[in-house]
């Protein structure tokens, strides 16, 4: 038993004096966050209820849209690429080449994304008008039109 105890104190020995190389490596690590905005509402009817050519009042629908921007981010609001908070768009009726204008308004103070987490919506509220002088003389029909609602980076 003895030499069996004379090897395994050897060994303990040796194990508790080693001595071991050590190297270290650094590496660099970067990431970029986009400047991104997403619309979470895609598409928003504005839907004027019927207008009858002979009334003295004009027509005013709003609609909200819902977005999101990275956080902080600057970004700018255009509608049929306009970003004065106002524009005019044109409905044509099937068939016809009359048209019918459509102004719109919006907000256009400093905007800054909040983020993308659940609460951190952006809303656009977009009001559309259409004004007496602009259906008194029109053909009875169903006019339609598109707004484009684009959310830009600054």
């Amino acid at each position: 038993m003895k030499p069996r105890l004379l090897i395994a104190a050897a060994l303990a020995t040796c194990a508790g004096s080693a001595v071991f190389a050590q190297s270290t490596a650094t590496v660099d690590v970067t990431a970029s966050v986009l400047p991104v905005c997403v619309f979470q509402t895609l598409s928003a009817p504005v839907s004027f209820d019927s207008i009858r050519p002979d009334s003295t009042e004009g027509v005013t629908k709003t609609v909200e849209l819902l977005y999101r921007c990275t956080k902080n981010m600057r970004h700018k609001v255009e509608v049929n690429e306009s970003a004065t908070g106002k524009t005019t768009g044109a409905l044509a009726a099937d068939g016809s080449k009359e048209t019918l204008p459509v102004s719109v308004k919006w907000a256009t103070a400093e905007r800054r994304g909040l983020g993308f987490s659940d609460n951190k919506v952006l809303s656009l509220e977009l009001e559309a008008s259409i004004e007496p002088d602009h259906f008194r003389d029109l053909a009875a029909g169903d006019y339609r039109g598109v707004l484009l609602v684009t959310v830009t980076a600054e």
